[in-house]
């Protein structure tokens, strides 16, 4: 049985889609940051220099 959508409701969840998947990829980005500063921790022992202007 095919579901009646109401007129801009398709276009609020499209919205809304993009902005959650906006978020998921930001986390991600700051997940792989955070596994780049943990490996390079672990080979030097000391953390990546992260000061801007450089």
């Amino acid at each position: 049985m095919a579901r009646r959508v109401l007129p801009g409701s398709e276009r609020a969840l499209g919205r809304q889609f993009g902005e959650l998947r906006d978020e998921v990829e930001d986390e991600a980005r700051r997940a792989r940051a955070l596994q780049m500063l943990q490996a390079e921790w672990l080979a030097t022992g000391k953390p990546l220099d992260t000061t801007p202007g450089d």
